[in-house]
């Protein structure tokens, strides 16, 4: 059987199709991964989440480090969703985003929605994997902050370790500036219950950086005309907001474990 010649202009659509179907593969090890994670079959990304999503992908000082980590064409898709309910009424925000690792699809549901349904997103396959990476990663962030949170409120961490804590909060490129806000505030009020025998036996050198990280936040954030210079309301608005939603954020992650103290080992 003779072979048919193909023209240069069907070649070359040819060839330029290839690419673009190489780069539209799933991550299938990013995909069982979470499938590992998620036993149940779906990601809950709830109120705080979403809040803490929003104002670290329209952030553009942190962009290109992420950009390093994860997919650029997730991020964008994700931020111009979220984005899109940006000034809108309180019962017309999202409630939640719910991504399904099985169907390999995503939906919401927002705040007056009073049905069962939940509103599809067309996001593509590749998209929805590789934000539901970005949204498994920075769950595991804020539930290091709740229990970071926790422990400090309830005076049951060391100094060293609150401040340590402190530290990779901070330096977390999934962990907004608002949430942070709440681990900083909460250790300055943990360095004023402690005593004096508490500081003096610390390192001089950890009592050097915790001088300094304390005279920072004062010039920081005590000056910033959102926030009260009172212990009983310290916090601004924003990062309030996370405090609404931080209790079902284990239960997101595992929500057949029974917990016992935010204190607890999870291994993730």
């Amino acid at each position: 059987m003779p072979h048919q010649k193909i023209d240069l202009l069907t070649l070359s659509i040819i060839l330029l199709f290839i690419p673009s179907i190489a780069n539209a593969q799933i991550d299938q090890e990013k995909l069982d991964n979470l499938r590992g994670k998620y036993p149940w079959g779906s990601i809950y990304v709830t109120y705080s989440s979403i809040i803490n999503l929003s104002s670290i992908l329209k952030d553009d000082k942190r962009t290109p480090r992420l950009e390093q980590q994860y997919s650029t064409t997730a991020m964008s898709t994700l931020n111009q969703f979220l984005q899109g309910f940006r000034n809108r009424p309180s019962n017309e925000n999202i409630s939640f985003i719910e991504i399904d690792l099985n169907r390999i699809e995503a939906g919401y549901k927002r705040a007056n929605d009073v049905g069962g349904e939940i509103t599809s997103i067309a996001w593509s396959k590749e998209n929805v994997v590789n934000i539901a990476d970005i949204c498994d990663r920075q769950l595991i962030v804020l539930v290091n902050l709740k229990r970071t949170l926790s422990l400090m409120s309830n005076d049951s961490i060391s100094i060293q370790l609150a401040y340590d804590n402190l530290n990779l909060l901070k330096s977390d490129l999934l962990l907004s500036d608002e949430a942070y806000f709440l681990a900083a505030s909460e250790f300055q009020l943990l360095m004023v219950k402690k005593d004096y025998n508490d500081i003096a036996n610390l390192d001089i050198k950890i009592r050097s950086d915790i001088a300094a990280f304390l005279k920072d936040y004062d010039n920081k954030y005590m000056q910033l005309k959102d926030f009260k210079l009172s212990n009983d309301n310290i916090k601004n608005k924003n990062a309030n907001l996370f405090l609404q939603n931080m209790a079902g954020l284990e239960k997101n992650l595992y929500p057949n474990r029974r917990t016992t103290s935010l204190g607890d080992t999870v291994n993730f």
